[in-house]
């Protein structure tokens, strides 16, 4: 026997509830004076669809008269709540291009609180796909509003990716100086912001002079040891975050050194020795190699800035740029060694100690790890379990290439019922790949 449905009768007739002030059990008032708006409403409803309501109207606290709940919601303005209520009781939510974006991003904080999943995830969506430009308009407003705990996780990512790539669009911004510590100490230790770390420190120093009682001055050398110190109080959980050994050494003398009380004098002298080769030469070498550490809260931290891969994680990308820093990092799942041959961002060919060149080109297939251990041709990408063998042709004999020479596959699909059995004995996979 076949089944029917009849939603839209049934959003219909739930929906007219709202108008029709006989048998509700809840009273809402929802605003603040003197725009506050009463609702009458179904409390068995609120509570199966939503989770807030669910707890709220059972809670012992819960006011109630004459049999009906009392229930207040200031905080929340009456325009949204119709869109809110609309959905609960109707399963509808009806954003043209006339709503205004403010109101459903509104609508979007009273969801959140209210714990609508699925009008949040709409609605999200709705404002990626329609209302993009209006979110990097206010980018600096929308990545502090949807900061967990909230669960604006789209949004606060599109934020989050859009700092990444532009990050004076929140830097330069006019509410800058108003950002919460949290969600600023969340950019200063992203590897994947694109900005210099100079400037970085600059801003962060504008932001805490902004933020400190008292300290007034923006000129640096008007600041006294007394407003260091409270300087240095306020930045105190974002500055360690800076990478002062990514910065160039005449910028860490003429723009950071003015500033070295902020840091503190031992930080401040171990970054010193860092950047001053002369006094690395004369105190930190031993037989020509230096001794002086990188200090401890800035080790193995690498140059930010996005990694563009599809097929390589944070790790993955934190172990090569160790390799081109000359940094050591566990790496027990990568056996290339992918040495530096100078500063300018080259480098060489990978090999394999002691048994040749690991990238080869094929004239007549195409690229491959080893001698057909990774092999790409025809649209696929096959593997075979062995070691790598010596006499593999290089790339190009004896030069060295830039990393934007290479071709990067995405890997989409394993394909294994393409695979045959002994294929599979002999430790061959196939897989789709998608250039």
């Amino acid at each position: 026997m076949l089944s029917s449905e009849f939603y839209s009768s049934l959003s219909r007739d739930l929906t007219s509830l709202l108008t029709d002030s006989s048998d509700y059990n809840m009273i809402i008032n929802v605003g603040e004076e003197p725009n506050v708006k009463r609702y009458h409403v179904h409390s068995n409803i609120l509570r199966v669809r939503s989770k807030y309501f669910s707890k709220a109207v059972s809670a012992d606290w819960v006011k109630k008269k004459d049999g009906i709940i009392l229930y207040e919601k200031p905080n929340i303005e009456s325009d949204v709540f119709d869109i809110i209520l609309s959905y609960i009781y109707g399963g509808r939510i009806n954003f043209t291009d006339d709503t205004s974006s403010w109101k459903i991003f509104d609508c979007l904080k009273a969801a959140d609180e209210l714990c609508l999943e699925e009008f949040l995830e709409y609605t999200q969506d709705y404002l990626l796909e329609n209302r993009k430009e209006w979110l990097k308009d206010n980018l600096s407003i929308m990545y502090q509003d949807t900061f967990p705990p909230s669960s604006l996780t789209k949004i606060q990512g599109y934020c989050i990716n859009q700092i990444r790539k532009y990050p004076f669009m929140l830097f330069n911004s006019k509410e800058f100086v108003d950002i919460h510590e949290e969600c600023l100490r969340v950019l200063v230790q992203d590897d994947y912001l694109e900005i210099n770390e100079l400037e970085l420190f600059e801003k962060l120093i504008e932001w805490g002079v902004a933020r400190t009682r008292d300290l007034n001055q923006t000129d640096n050398q008007t600041i006294n040891e007394k407003n260091f110190d409270l300087l240095s109080s306020t930045l105190d959980k974002l500055i360690k975050h800076i990478r002062f050994h990514n910065m160039d050494s005449e910028g860490f003398y003429s723009r950071v050194e003015p500033l070295k009380s902020v840091l503190g004098t031992k930080f401040y002298d171990e970054m010193k020795v860092y950047h001053n080769k002369s006094r690395i030469k004369d105190e930190g070498t031993s037989n020509g190699v230096s001794t002086s550490p990188i200090p401890k809260s800035n080790n193995l931290l690498p140059h930010r800035g996005a990694i563009i891969s599809k097929i390589m994680n944070l790790e993955q990308g934190a172990i090569i740029s160790s390799w081109i820093d000359r940094k050591d990092l566990p790496s027990d799942g990568i056996g290339h060694d992918m040495s530096r041959t100078n500063r300018q961002g080259r480098i060489a060919r990978p090999t394999i100690e002691e048994r040749g060149n690991a990238l080869n080109m094929w004239k007549s297939s195409g690229p491959s790890f080893g001698k057909f251990d990774i092999l790409m041709q025809n649209g696929g990408i096959r593997l075979k379990h062995k070691s790598f063998v010596p006499n593999i042709i290089p790339l190009k004999d004896g030069e060295t290439f830039k990393i934007e020479d290479y071709e990067v596959f995405e890997v989409t699909q394993k394909v294994e019922n393409i695979v045959d059995r002994r294929e599979r004995e002999n430790g061959e996979i196939a897989v789709e790949i998608q250039s």
